[in-house]
Formats: C-alpha cells, sequence, structure tokens
C-alpha cells in the first residue's frame, strides 16, 4: 500500500481590487490639504510646531523644543515617536 501527498488545490488569498479604487484614493490623498487637528496641542514656552507630508499621504506634526541658553551640560537629543506604525518614518 503506498500513500501519496496531495497538493492543496490554490486559492487566492482575495480578489484584486478594482483599477479605479487606488486611482480615487491617490487623487484624495494628494488634494487633501495638511491636517489641522482643532484641539491641538498647546505649545509651551520655547516650543514650536511644524507640519511635514510623507509620502504615503499622511500628514506628521513636529513639535521642537530648543534647549535653554546657556545649557548647564551638552547633552544629546531627544526624540518622542508617538503614534501608530507610521512612527517608523523617523
Amino acid at each position: 500500500m503506498s500513500a501519496t501527498l496531495a497538493a492543496a488545490p490554490f486559492l487566492p488569498a482575495s480578489l484584486p481590487a478594482p483599477a479605479h479604487a487606488a486611482t480615487a484614493r491617490t487623487r484624495w490623498r494628494r488634494t487633501r490639504p495638511f491636517l489641522r487637528v482643532a484641539c491641538a496641542y498647546a505649545l509651551q514656552e520655547g516650543q514650536s510646531r511644524r507640519f511635514h507630508r510623507l509620502p504615503c499621504g499622511h500628514d506628521l506634526e513636529v513639535i521642537a523644543q530648543r534647549p535653554p541658553v546657556p545649557a548647564p551640560v551638552e547633552r544629546p537629543p531627544l526624540v518622542f515617536v508617538h503614534g501608530s506604525f507610521h512612527a517608523a518614518w523617523c
């Protein structure tokens, strides 16, 4: 008696998206203005705010604060990234 192993049939994970779906989504991202949050974080003294548009179309808000002048000791810059997987751009 010999056992034969049969390969599972090929099943695609999902059907391809319609051709117009990708272009509509891209068009919306290109024309969307920079996101300005209505309840934006109130800046403290010495802080500045900048917005940067990522290649994927998302908006990145950058809040920066310069060290006090004169700085008591030389310290490396501190970077805090908050957000979802898009934080990988930083």
